[in-house]
């Protein structure tokens, strides 16, 4: 008997489907949202000159030489990619327009230095809670399982994240012991979200279906099943700092539960379908 995990990911509507299609199979389109998402994620990402008051301009611009390398390297190994910046514009338009983790919830698009470095395309955060999460967006079932891996061999190492330009209303500078996620879904998943995005950018969609996306459900449960793993795990492996601090996460989680739920929006699944999905919670059980 299928759940309705099953009716919100598989069932999805099959104009929907062909419309999203169309829109990624047309180059011309494709070419416009990368555009608009390449604009978005630069106007709303962290801007490292504004720290020239914390850290000195030499390693600023060190840090800048070598993001521009970085991404020349990555333009010339994966040049016909667009469909990732398109994604992760959804997804941060979704957490600060479509409530994504609640209404409490807040977020900031790292600086590309953070991104590259130390694999934080954002930070969440919410209102008077005493930590962040680090969050790595993926579309890729291979990437994730690596990032997923990564993560544990840096728990078990007795390692955090680190956010080297992290700025909130009462810190600026570098920001240590941070605790970071993967979420991802698959390309047929996200797909859906990539074309409500744009339909929102171009006016033709109110910014509120964003709180039905099936992502927003899939992304809860991922980030509510790590934060607890990952905190059992580091404490297991004697990393007492990243168990208390996966730990105290646990709040900001809590919150995207409680508004999910007022939105009749289901996080519990029990027969995840999106291979993504599935390969994250299959990456946490041999962590158990």
């Amino acid at each position: 008997m299928r759940g309705p995990e099953d009716r919100i990911i598989r069932n999805i509507d099959s104009n929907r489907k062909v419309e999203s299609v169309r829109f990624l199979q047309d180059p011309k389109n494709l070419d416009r949202a990368f555009d608009e998402a390449q604009k978005y994620l630069d106007e709303s990402a962290i801007n490292p000159a504004s720290f020239e008051d914390v850290f000195s301009p030499k390693m600023i611009a060190e840090h800048t030489r070598y993001v521009e390398k970085m991404q020349d390297k990555f333009s010339k190994e994966h040049e016909s990619e667009k469909r990732g910046p398109i994604f992760e514009a959804a997804v941060l338009e979704s957490i600060k327009r479509g409530d994504m983790f609640g209404r409490n919830s807040i977020v900031f698009k790292t600086a590309p230095y953070d991104d590259i470095a130390h694999k934080v395309d954002f930070v969440l955060e919410r209102s008077g809670a005493p930590t962040g999460i680090a969050v790595d967006a993926s579309t890729s079932e291979r990437a994730t399982i690596r990032k997923i891996e990564d993560l544990a061999s840096e728990i078990k190492e007795g390692k955090l994240t680190e956010i080297q330009y992290f700025q909130t209303p009462n810190f600026k500078g570098r920001a240590l012991n941070v605790p970071r996620v993967v979420l991802g879904v698959e390309r047929d998943t996200a797909l859906e979200l990539d074309e409500l995005w744009y339909g929102i950018r171009q006016g033709t969609k109110p910014a509120s279906t964003l709180k039905q996306s099936p992502v927003r459900g899939i992304f809860i449960h991922e980030m509510l099943m790590q934060l607890k793993v990952f905190s059992a795990y580091a404490l297991r492996n004697g990393n007492k700092i990243a168990a208390e601090a996966y730990q105290r996460s646990l709040s900001i989680v809590q919150d995207a539960v409680t508004a999910a739920k007022e939105d009749n929006v289901h996080i519990s699944f029990t027969h995840p379908t999106d291979k993504v999905h599935l390969a994250i919670l299959n990456s946490l059980a041999e962590l158990k």
